[in-house]
């Protein structure tokens, strides 16, 4: 399944998904080891906008919510789309 993944990761491009650059496939002695190669997004992640809007004792916004939930759905349709489904 992961060879799969990475094949199709290598086909997405879209402005909400993360660009698969490359597969590697290291021998090792216990076995393969597979690696991806990623574009660097630099910026912050979630996790840590959770944790400084709640050590500010505030929650995020909900335009920040739906800005965030939107570009995942973006993301998603656009990998759907590129696996073969039609968009809905």
């Amino acid at each position: 399944m992961f060879l799969e993944e990475a094949r199709i990761g290598a086909r997405l491009q879209h402005a909400n998904l993360i660009q698969v650059l490359d597969f590697i496939v290291e021998a090792t002695p216990t076995g393969p080891t597979y690696c991806l190669v990623m574009e660097w997004v630099d910026g912050i992640d979630l996790r840590s906008i959770l944790r400084v809007e709640r050590e500010l004792g505030r929650k995020l916004s909900w335009a920040l919510v739906a800005t965030i939930g939107l570009r995942v759905l973006r993301g998603l349709a656009a990998a759907r789309v590129a696996h073969g489904a039609t968009p809905t």
